[in-house]
């Protein structure tokens, strides 16, 4: 049985959602019972985002893993989405059970990096570009070393710098505002930091 890393029961999702977190104690039994149903055997201790639970596993010699989200996510979006991508950039879809920042993206075997948590947008390119720097912007102690990682962005993706500026201005205002709302500590003084830069 593997455990529910302390940190995952610890993400703001749950704090007013008692559903979720009944579906957090069922966890290590959905996981056992997943693994017996598909062939999987453990392949590691499991990681999070803030909505869902990785799992490494092995089904044959094939390295696998098991993402388990809570009732209600829009996994018929998430499994269109691994279904459109079919593997390209992305895990492939073996099974679906129940926002893109630097813990969607790994490592990868396939390719060098995988995506492990697509959502489906139609859209700007650029609409991210706020929450990648915002959960990595920690390690981007100089203003210098947050508009190299904007410059870097705008050439990997080959989109104008105003725009990806212009996103990242309006995500890190909306995320600020509900940030607060929510009583959310760490994530907001990372936005107001992107809007003094930025704005």
């Amino acid at each position: 049985m593997i455990t529910v890393p302390a940190s995952f029961r610890e993400m703001p999702r749950w704090w007013h959602d008692e559903a979720g977190r009944a579906w957090l104690d069922r966890l290590p039994a959905l996981v056992a019972g997943h693994s017996a149903l598909w062939n999987l055997t453990s392949d590691g201790p499991p990681h999070h985002g803030s909505n869902a639970l990785v799992v490494p596993v092995r089904r044959r010699a094939r390295a696998a893993v098991l993402r388990l989200a809570p009732p209600g996510d829009d996994v018929a979006t998430e499994a269109t989405a691994l279904h459109h991508w079919a593997g390209l950039g992305v895990v492939e879809l073996l099974e679906v059970d129940g926002d893109l920042h630097h813990g969607q993206v790994l490592a990868g075997g396939r390719r060098d990096w995988t995506v492990v948590d697509p959502v489906l947008l139609r859209g700007d390119p650029e609409y991210d570009l706020g929450r990648v720097l915002w959960t990595r912007l920690d390690e981007l102690p100089d203003d210098a070393d947050v508009l190299a990682a904007l410059d870097a962005f705008v050439a990997a993706c080959e989109v104008p710098t105003h725009r990806a500026r212009d996103w990242v201005l309006v995500r890190s205002m909306s995320y600020l505002l509900w940030g607060l709302e929510q009583g959310l500590t760490i994530d907001p003084p990372r936005c107001r930091r992107l809007l003094d830069l930025l704005g």
